[in-house]
Order: C-alpha cells, then structure tokens, then sequence
C-alpha cells in the first residue's frame, strides 16, 4: 500500500485494545467488493419449489446488503468501512481510538448515531470544510497554540493544535478543558519545556497505540520459519497474534503457588 513503511506483503485490519490484545483481524484484499451472486449460492434449479423461494429470499438478501455496503462505500470511503465491519461486535458505549486514515467527520457522526465513543487524528479533507485555520496560519502561531469548532448538531468537536506542525483530532466526547501540560523538546533552548495542550490530545495519546505495540512485540519475538507458500506467512503471522494473546491474559492472572500433595494408593 501506499504511503505505508512496509508497501508490499498482506495487510491485516485489526482492532486491539490499549494493552495490544488483539480482539478481531480483518484480512485486506483490495478495494471492496459486492457478494456474488453466484458464488454465494449453488444452483437450485432441479430442486424443489420450496428450494426455489428460498434461493430467491438468499438473493434479495444479498442485493439488500451489497445496496448498503455500496452506500457507505460512497459516504464513508473503503477506509471508513474497515472501521464500521470491525466495531460490530464492539459493546455499545466503548471508547475507539483510530488514527487519520480511517478517520472522517462523517464518521465520527456515524458512529455517534450507533453509540460510540471516538477519538481520533483527521486529515485536513475529511474534515467538511470545517472553518479551522490552515497550516500556514498555524505555521506563524506559537506552539501550543489551538482552535477548536463544535458542530452545529453538538455531535463533533474539531481540534486544531499546533506541535512542530499542526494535528487536527476530532471527537464526540472530549474537547479541550481540562487542558494539560506536555514536555517537548525545544532545539533553541536546548531542553525540554512545558507545552499547553487540549484534553483531547492527552486522552489520544494516552489510548492510542495498541496496534503498534502489538507489531512490536511481533518484531521482537517473531516466530521464524522459511517458505515458498504465500499462505504460510498469514498462518505464522495468526500464531504470533495468539501467542501475544495468551501472555496479555496470563499476566493478569495473579501468581498462586503450586500445593503438591502425595499419596499411597494399595497394592
């Protein structure tokens, strides 16, 4: 993919928690496409009438699911999509945290309307022409510096904040009191020195980073094998995931030292 460190290999959506389990793995097979119709049933046409009304029932289904992907595809992007497949199964209420290349003002309103909780990096065109200053105004602003813009429904919150560029996140929780003291490092002075920053920016940065800390325990402790058989990566890359996995769970287990006991049984 483009614009990405590692541009070629197999790309894998996951959505991880703050301590790097991974919940849910989505395989990334290029840009979205429909079910088929005739690969997604088999031919029925020597089967009996019932049969035949129940193809029919499976195929409207599928026009009606392929007319609602296709619809979101339009509104939220393929990008916007990964993020709505992955949050089915997520429990009403929870706090995500995704970064620009997913994120959209449009999403964040999505997601308002299922009932999330979001926070997130935008990209200066997602954000719906919001009426926030350029990076060239930004450029001339001391760091620290930040503008924020409310929705006109109250369901989004646009910050903009000037680090050694400017960061636009958005929200639908959290905005910018209370504000929070940051330590950047500053090449005139030599040293690091306290920066004014948004709420939002520490609850980001707080939350952030479950899928990188995951790609770095991989990166530590890879599971090395050699193969010419494409799949055989996928297999290896699902159980390093799981070994990650299972030392998150066993770590919150509390120790419990080991009662031997013995016993005689009769001859």
């Amino acid at each position: 993919m483009p614009k990405k460190p590692t541009k070629r290999g197999f790309k894998v959506w996951t959505r991880c928690g703050v301590s790097a389990f991974v919940y849910e793995m989505i395989l990334h097979h290029g840009a979205p496409k429909t079910m088929s119709n005739e690969l997604a049933l088999p031919d029925l046409s020597l089967k009996r009438t019932s049969s035949r009304s129940t193809t029919t029932k499976a195929l409207n289904t599928i026009k009606s699911i392929n007319a609602q992907r296709a619809k979101l595809l339009k509104e939220f992007g393929s990008s916007g999509l990964v993020v709505l497949d992955l949050v089915q199964y997520v429990p009403v209420g929870s706090a995500i945290f995704i970064d620009n290349y997913f994120a959209s003002t449009k999403l964040i309103k999505k997601l308002t309307q299922l009932g999330y909780r979001i926070t997130c990096t935008l990209r200066s065109n997602r954000t719906e022409k919001c009426p926030i200053s350029t990076e060239e105004q930004f450029a001339q602003k001391k760091r620290g510096y930040y503008e924020s813009v409310i929705s006109d429904d109250k369901t989004c919150i646009v910050v903009g904040w000037k680090d050694s560029k400017r960061v636009l996140l958005g929200s639908n929780y959290i905005g910018i009191e209370p504000q929070t003291i940051l330590k950047r490092w500053d090449k005139e002075k030599q040293r690091r020195v306290d920066i004014i920053a948004p709420q939002i920016i520490n609850n980001y940065n707080k939350f952030m980073g479950g899928v990188d800390n995951m790609d770095m325990l991989i990166a530590l402790h890879p599971i090395p094998f050699k193969s010419k058989r494409w799949y055989s990566r996928i297999i290896w890359r699902i159980l390093d995931v799981m070994i990650i996995n299972v030392s998150k769970v066993s770590s919150r287990f509390e120790y419990f030292p080991l009662i031997f006991a013995t016993t005689s049984l009769p001859d």
